[in-house]
């Protein structure tokens, strides 16, 4: 106990013995939970209370090969790694705050699900994000597979150059992103094209009022008045509906870009 302590490793312990009627709980475990000791809560109380806490910790399970956890501490959010050893007298916990690893893997996986152009999904992300929402289709009420191609993508280029096709890019990406709000994926697949799923809708309507959102958002002009560009916005949009359509999303994307 003391080397885990003094050392920098954050490991917590916990351990109960009926038979004995002795509990064990290192200060790094308090310093884990956020639990201040205080000279008015008794030894039985802080047992309980360590307990409790390690306990409500079994609902929040965050991995499914390894089971990782989130646990509130004091506000803010931690994730932790326990091992929990039981037999007929005795109760142990085993206690690793992984935070700081576990946000390294979040933001490795963020990045490399990412464009880096216009901040959308790339086709990983999109396919990533899908998988898990297909999951529980029960949850996703009414959808739309929307694909679309930036025209004229080509032409700018070699008219203005890259760096203008890149904000021609950005602008077609912050159109999608916009009209279609927060119950969306938004991607862009590759070059020019681009994919947005729509879900959580209570109506096909509601997704075509989306769709004339969109459409209205054709033939603007593209950076008026700056670096002498004279072009306006124009892309291409097929969509489909989940489920009247289709119910797996591989086929949804392949109606949609036919249908484009």
């Amino acid at each position: 106990s003391y080397v885990i302590d003094q050392g920098r490793i954050p490991i917590g312990i916990f351990e109960k013995n009926t038979f004995y009627k002795k509990t064990f709980i290192n200060r790094k475990l308090l310093n884990i939970l956020g639990i201040e000791e205080s000279e008015e809560m008794s030894p039985e109380a802080l047992s309980q209370l360590v307990q409790q806490k390690l306990e409500s910790t079994n609902a929040k399970i965050q991995g499914q090969e390894e089971p990782l956890y989130e646990y509130d501490k004091n506000g803010e959010k931690v994730y932790l790694r326990i091992q929990k050893i039981e037999d007929e007298q005795s109760i142990a916990y085993y206690v690793t705050d992984i935070s700081l690893w576990w946000s390294e893997i979040h933001s490795l996986r963020e990045r490399s699900n990412r464009d880096m152009l216009t901040g959308l999904y790339n086709r990983r992300g999109l396919i990533e994000n899908l998988e898990e929402l297909f999951r529980r289709p029960e949850t996703l009420g009414y959808g739309m597979m929307l694909i679309a191609d930036a025209d004229g993508l080509k032409t700018i280029n070699d008219r203005y150059g890259h760096y203008v096709g890149d904000r021609y890019l950005r602008e077609v990406a912050d159109i999608l992103q916009r009209c279609a709000g927060d119950s969306a994926i938004c991607a862009r697949t590759g070059g020019d094209e681009f994919a947005v799923f729509l879900y959580h809708s209570n109506s096909s309507q509601e997704l075509e009022e989306v769709v004339e959102k969109i459409q209205k958002e054709r033939g603007r002009e593209f950076l008026a008045g700056k670096e002498n560009v004279h072009e306006t916005v124009e892309f291409s949009i097929g969509y489909v509906f989940y489920p009247m359509d289709a119910q797996e999303y591989p086929l949804l994307m392949h109606m949609a870009d036919e249908n484009m």
